[in-house]
C-alpha cells in the first residue's frame, strides 16, 4: 500500500518537511509496522501546462477521436498546440500536456508517479489558475511510503491515510488534528436500530436482508449533482499512490476511502429500476456486468446491493456497469457500509477481482466509521465547490458499537512488560492512541479504566495483554532487561503417572491376566440377554446407535462379555480393564450430581475357582500398592441391588481405613444362567482411591542379631471369628511378637458351628536371647487373649 507523506500531515499539527524520513521509517518499523521502503516525488513543472482543448479533426471516415489530431490552446504558453488523439478526449475540457524535446504530448500517468498505463484524465482548476497559478499551489514534492499489507493486517485502521496518520503523530510526538470539522460536514443521521428505514423519512428505502453480512448500512440521496472533471490536486494525489482519476463523483468516492479507510460506492440514481436499496444474498445464477466491464455470474455464497428488483453491485468488492457515474449524471445515492470480512473476501477470490474497497474490507473495519466516510464526502463537495442538493439528512441501518471497556492494573502491564514504567508515561501511550482512560489508585498500585475505540477495539486490542503491547512498543523492548525468565518448578508426585503401569505389569506378567479396552457404551444387546437395566447411568445426548446410548457405570458387565466370547474356545480365561466409569446419582439436569471416575476391574473364568485363592491374586495388588485392607462381609440389600451379578455370600467388600475400596466376589449363577458353564470370580476397585493412596512411610528398622522364636497355636473357634481378628489378637498379645500368620484350618460337617485354625507366630527381642521362661510367658498371654474370645485350645 502507498501513502503520501503530505496527505499524512493534512491530519497532523506539523511540518512534513521537518521530518527526517530515515528517522521516521526507522522509528515506524520499530514500533508499528514494516515499511518496505519509500521514494521522493518530484516533478518539474516547468515542463507542463494546462490546454484548453478547442476541436477535433477527423482522419478516417468514421471520425474515431483514436485516430484523429485534436487543436489545444495553452493559456500559459499562449499557443495553440497540435496533439494526436486520444479516446476521451471533449471539447472545452482542460487536459494536462508535457513538453518532451521539441514536442508536446499528453502528461501520462506515469508522470504523476503511478504505475499504471494510461493518460491523465481531464482535469479541473479554478478560471484563475488556467493560466499558470495553478503551479503555485501543486504539490510538486512529496514522499510516497511503501507498507508491507501483510504487517498492518491486523490493523484495519491504517489502511487510510487519516489512521496511519495517528499513527505517525504517536510516534514523533506531533499533535493529531482530532477537530473533526476541518474535515466533515455533519448531516443529522436518522439511525434505525433495525435493518429496515422508514419510507416516511427519505424518498429513498433501505431494508438490509442477511444482516449478519451488512452489519450496517448508510446513505444519503444527492437529488441534483454536478458532475464535472477530476480537481487537479486530488487526482495528483491519487495518482502519486496508484490510483487512476476518473471523474470527480468517481475520485471523491476514491480519495474518501484513501484518507478515511472507509470504502464508499455512488449510484446513479436515474439508472436505478426504483428508489430502493436492497441488500441480500445473490441467487443462484443471476449475473451482474462490472465496472471493469467483466461479466460474472453469482452464487448463493456472494453478497449484492439491489434496488428491490436487480442486482446493482457486488457488495464490498466493485459496482455495477450499469448503474455507474457518467457525464449524464445528474442525482445520486451515495452508500457506505460495512460488511461481514469474511464473505467480502471469499467474492473477491472467487471472481478474481480483489479490488482496493475489498481490501480494506476483508480486514473487518471500523463499524461506526461508515458515516464518517459520508461526512468527509459532503465536505469534499463543499470544499470543492460542487453545485449539488442532497436530502437534510443521512439515513443509517443497523445498531451502532460500543467501544469496549478493559480494566487494568499497573502491576499487570509491569509484570508482563518486563520493565518498570511510570503512571505518566502509560496515561500518554493512551492519550496519543486516542483511548479514553480514567485511574485510581496510589503508586504501583493503579487501575486504568479505558475505552478502546472501535476502529481499534473492531479487531485489534480486545484483551489487556494488548494494552501491553501498545505500552511496550512505544516504550520500546530494547529498553527491557534482557533476563531470562525464572520459573519455579516443584517436586511432582508420579505415582499417579507410575501406579495404573505398577497394576498393569503385575496383573498382566504376575497373574497371567490379558488386558481389555471395552466400549464406553453399554451393549444394549448384551444387558438384554443378562436381563438387566442399569440405574443412575447418564443417557448420551446424540448416540451414534440404539444400541449404544448408556455410559457404562461398571466394568463387570462388558468383562463377563469377555468371557461370553472367548469361552468356547479357552478353559480358563483372565481379564482387566483399567478405564472409567460414569454415573449420575439424584438429578441429571444438576451438572453437580454427575460422576466420572477411574475403575480397576477383573474376571477369573475357570471350571471351578477357589475363593480363597482369587483373593490372595486380588490381595497381590493390595501389596504392591503397601495397602493395608480387610475384606468385610457385604450388606445384602445393597449388593442385590447395585452389583446383582455378585453371589452375596461369596463376596466381599474391601476396606482400608475404613474408605470403601471395592468389591470382589464370585459370580451369581442365577445372574448368568445360560452363558457359560463354569466359576467365575470379579473384583471391581476404585481406581481413583488406588492412585491417590500414600501408605505410610517405612522407616528402616536394624535386624537384631538376636535369634527368632516361633510356636504354633492350634484351636477351635466359632465360624463367626476371622482370621483376621485372630492375627490382630495374636500380634497385641506382646511387643516381642513380631509377626503372626495362619498355616493352616480345617472343617468338619460334624463340628456345625466351628472351625480348626492353626498359627504361627514370631518372637523377637532386639536386646537380648528370649530364654525359654519369657517364650513361655508370652505363648501363655497368647492363650489367654484366645481364651477370651472362646477359643478352645487344643
Amino acid at each position: 500500500m502507498k501513502l503520501s507523506l503530505r496527505w499524512i500531515f493534512d491530519h497532523i499539527d506539523g511540518d512534513w518537511k521537518k521530518v527526517d524520513i530515515v528517522d521516521l521509517v526507522d522509528k515506524f518499523n520499530k514500533i508499528t509496522a514494516e515499511i518496505e521502503g519509500y521514494e521522493k516525488f518530484e516533478l518539474d513543472l516547468a515542463h507542463f501546462s494546462l490546454v484548453i482543448l478547442r476541436s477535433l479533426e477527423a482522419r478516417d471516415r468514421q471520425g474515431e477521436r483514436g485516430d484523429c489530431s485534436v487543436t489545444a490552446y495553452s493559456p500559459e504558453w499562449d499557443k495553440e498546440i497540435t496533439l494526436s488523439g486520444r479516446q476521451d478526449i471533449k471539447e472545452g475540457k482542460l487536459y494536462l500536456v508535457k513538453k518532451e524535446g521539441d514536442g508536446v504530448k499528453w502528461a501520462s500517468l506515469v508522470d504523476f508517479g503511478c504505475p499504471k498505463d494510461g493518460l491523465v484524465s481531464a482535469v479541473h482548476v479554478k478560471d484563475s489558475e488556467i493560466n499558470g497559478d495553478w503551479k503555485k499551489e501543486f504539490e510538486w514534492e512529496d514522499y510516497i511510503i511503501e507498507v508491507d499489507n501483510k504487517s498492518i493486517t491486523h490493523r484495519p485502521d491504517m489502511w487510510g491515510h487519516r489512521g496511519f496518520a495517528r499513527e505517525v503523530a504517536a510516534i514523533l510526538g506531533l499533535p493529531f488534528i482530532r477537530d473533526e470539522d476541518e474535515f466533515l460536514k455533519k448531516l443529522p443521521v436518522r439511525q434505525y436500530q433495525g435493518y429496515e428505514s422508514n419510507k416516511d423519512d427519505s424518498e429513498f428505502f433501505i431494508k438490509v436482508q442477511n444482516p449478519e453480512v451488512g452489519k450496517r448500512f448508510s446513505g444519503v440521496y444527492v437529488k441534483s449533482v454536478e458532475n464535472r472533471s477530476s480537481s487537479l490536486w486530488m487526482a495528483s494525489r491519487l495518482m502519486r499512490v496508484g490510483s487512476r482519476p476518473i471523474d470527480f463523483i468517481v475520485d471523491v468516492t476514491n480519495y474518501v476511502m484513501l484518507d478515511t479507510s472507509q470504502p464508499m460506492h455512488a449510484f446513479d440514481v436515474d439508472k436505478l429500476s426504483q428508489k430502493v436499496i436492497e441488500p441480500r444474498f445473490a441467487k443462484s445464477g443471476e449475473k451482474l456486468v462490472l465496472l471493469d466491464d467483466s461479466e460474472i455470474e453469482l452464487t448463493q455464497k456472494d453478497y449484492v446491493i439491489t434496488d428491490g428488483k436487480k442486482v446493482v453491485a457486488l457488495a464490498g468488492v466493485m459496482g455495477g456497469k450499469h448503474s455507474g457515474i457518467d457525464d449524464s449524471t445528474k442525482s445520486l445515492f451515495i452508500e457506505s457500509a460495512n460488511f461481514d470480512a469474511a464473505t467480502i473476501r471469499n467474492s473477491a477470490i472467487r471472481v478474481k477481482n480483489r479490488t482496493e474497497a475489498s481490501s480494506r474490507f476483508e480486514k473487518s473495519l471500523d463499524p461506526n466509521q461508515n458515516i464518517f466516510g459520508i461526512f468527509r464526502l459532503l465536505k469534499l463537495f463543499d470544499d470543492e465547490n460542487i453545485v449539488y442538493s442532497s436530502e437534510e439528512q443521512i439515513l443509517s441501518v443497523g445498531p451502532e458499537t460500543d467501544d469496549l471497556e478493559i480494566i487494568i492494573s499497573h502491576e499487570f502491564i509491569e509484570k508482563r512488560l518486563g520493565a518498570q514504567v511510570t503512571s505518566e508515561f502509560i496515561k500518554n501511550v493512551f492519550d496519543k492512541l486516542e483511548f479514553e482512560h480514567e485511574e485510581w489508585g496510589e503508586s504501583q498500585e493503579y487501575e486504568y479504566r479505558l475505552f478502546v475505540p472501535t476502529f481499534r477495539s473492531t479487531k485489534d486490542v480486545t484483551l489487556k495483554i494488548d494494552l501491553v503491547e501498545e505500552i511496550g512498543r512505544f516504550f520500546g523492548y530494547e529498553n527491557t532487561d534482557f533476563v531470562l525468565p525464572k520459573k519455579g518448578t516443584q517436586p511432582y508426585d508420579f505415582s499417579r503417572v507410575l501406579c495404573p503401569r505398577k497394576l498393569k505389569k503385575l496383573l498382566s506378567f504376575g497373574i497371567k491376566m490379558r488386558e481389555v479396552r471395552n466400549y464406553s457404551f453399554y451393549d444394549e444387546s448384551f444387558l438384554a440377554k443378562l436381563n438387566w437395566e442399569p440405574k443412575d447411568y447418564i443417557p448420551v445426548a446424540n448416540p451414534v446407535s440404539e444400541n449404544w446410548k448408556k455410559l457404562v457405570t461398571s466394568l463387570v458387565p462388558h468383562l463377563i462379555k469377555n468371557v461370553v466370547n472367548n469361552v468356547a474356545k479357552y478353559d480358563q480365561l483372565r481379564f482387566f480393564e483399567w478405564a472409567r466409569v460414569w454415573s449420575c446419582k439424584d438429578n441429571l439436569a444438576n451438572p453437580n450430581d454427575r460422576t466420572e471416575k477411574r475403575t480397576l476391574s477383573g474376571i477369573f473364568y475357570d471350571k471351578k475357582i477357589d475363593f480363597y485363592c482369587a483373593k490372595s491374586w486380588v490381595n497381590s495388588i493390595f501389596e504392591l500398592l503397601s495397602m493395608q485392607v480387610s475384606w468385610e462381609k457385604v450388606d445384602l440389600v445393597k449388593i442385590k441391588e447395585n452389583y446383582p451379578w455378585f453371589f452375596p455370600y461369596q463376596t466381599a467388600c474391601i476396606k482400608c481405613n475404613g474408605h470403601m475400596v471395592g468389591y470382589a466376589g464370585k459370580l451369581d449363577p442365577a445372574f448368568v444362567p445360560d452363558l457359560f458353564e463354569g466359576d467365575a470370580f470379579a473384583f471391581e476397585l476404585d481406581g481413583e482411591f488406588l492412585l491417590d493412596y500414600k501408605p505410610e512411610t517405612k522407616k528402616l528398622t536394624p535386624i537384631s542379631k538376636y535369634p527368632e522364636v516361633a510356636r504354633d497355636v492350634s484351636m477351635f473357634v466359632s465360624l463367626s471369628v476371622t482370621v483376621a481378628q485372630v492375627t490382630d489378637l495374636i500380634k497385641s498379645s506382646s511387643e516381642k511378637i513380631k509377626m503372626a500368620y495362619l498355616v493352616d484350618f480345617f472343617q468338619k460337617d460334624d463340628w456345625k458351628d466351628k472351625k480348626s485354625l492353626t498359627f504361627r507366630f514370631i518372637m523377637q527381642d532386639y536386646n537380648k536371647t528370649l530364654e525359654k521362661d519369657e517364650v513361655d510367658l508370652i505363648y501363655n498371654l497368647v492363650v489367654s487373649a484366645l481364651q477370651n474370645v472362646g477359643a478352645d485350645i487344643r
